[in-house]
């Protein structure tokens, strides 16, 4: 196009050309049930999954992948029951590089946990020293790298993605769960929390990092048939109309209380019975 503009060719011969772009694939999550069989059996003590851990904080946090590889012990406080997102890690050309800022301003944020998460931090930091003493052994191949990470791999470097994608298909298979890519377990706290608990979108937005709520129901609220369910609702539940049997062959419709005090009588017939085949 700029060529064309300053007329260094006489026009653009990649105009008009339409190009096809790949299907895209299906994004899926887990629901509800499915997500707490996976925390079941990250905390079962017999799971023997190195990332058993990183996966049940992820469900319970929404973070970002590279806020978990990048989650330091000294950005947890054990006192408040929180953690703070200050560092990320990426892996430009497939090497790790430990970034000190989030990728944007809202990314760096307290998270608030419950007990039970922060038990889950306290587990893995017990699992991390385990890491570190055995290459502390002068008989170990390698040292201990320090990077203060809490769920690094187990050297102390941030864990390779492709090891984390292995650990992370191998515990779905033990959770007998659909499978899914790492980073949906991000869709699934959202769509979680969103359409089946009907949280606030402003905190789940918060909590995950975005600028808005916009973002986050766009790209990651994903809807599935239980979601699809809770929209079979009664005329009650769905305009406040009770309707009341009277006779078998006539109903009396009653008006929400901010209408007519008194009930409406139709003569209608509605079905008494009905059969499925």
């Amino acid at each position: 196009e700029d060529a064309a503009r300053v007329e260094i060719i006489p026009r653009n011969p990649c105009a008009g050309i339409r190009v096809e772009l790949p299907a895209a694939s299906p994004k899926t999550r887990w629901s509800r049930e499915e997500a707490a069989k996976v925390i079941r059996t990250c905390l079962d003590p017999a799971c023997e999954s190195r990332v058993r851990f990183y996966v049940a904080f992820a469900l319970m946090t929404a973070l970002r992948r590279e806020e978990l590889l990048g989650l330091r012990w000294s950005d947890v406080d054990f006192d408040a029951g929180s953690i703070h997102i200050r560092q990320v890690v990426v892996f430009p050309k497939g090497k790790w590089l430990i970034q000190p800022q989030p990728k944007n301003p809202e990314s760096e944020r307290p998270i608030y946990l419950d007990p039970i998460t922060m038990k889950i931090l306290e587990h893995q930091k017990l699992l991390v020293k385990k890491w570190r003493e055995m290459k502390d052994d002068p008989k170990a191949e390698d040292d201990w790298q320090e990077h203060d990470l809490v769920f690094p791999s187990s050297r102390g470097t941030p864990f390779a993605v492709g090891r984390l994608r292995h650990e992370f298909n191998a515990l779905c298979k033990a959770a007998k769960v659909p499978q899914i890519r790492v980073y949906d377990t991000r869709a699934t706290y959202n769509s979680v929390t969103g359409l089946e608990l009907r949280l606030p979108p402003k905190l789940i937005a918060d909590r995950m990092g975005h600028k808005n709520e916009q973002t986050q129901q766009q790209f990651y609220q994903r809807v599935n048939d239980t979601d699809r369910k809770t929209l079979a609702l009664s005329p009650l539940e769905l305009y406040g109309l009770e309707l009341e049997p009277d006779a078998p062959d006539k109903h009396v419709l009653v008006l929400p209380s901010y209408s007519q005090p008194t009930a409406m009588s139709f003569d209608f017939v509605l079905p008494t019975k009905i059969t499925l085949s």
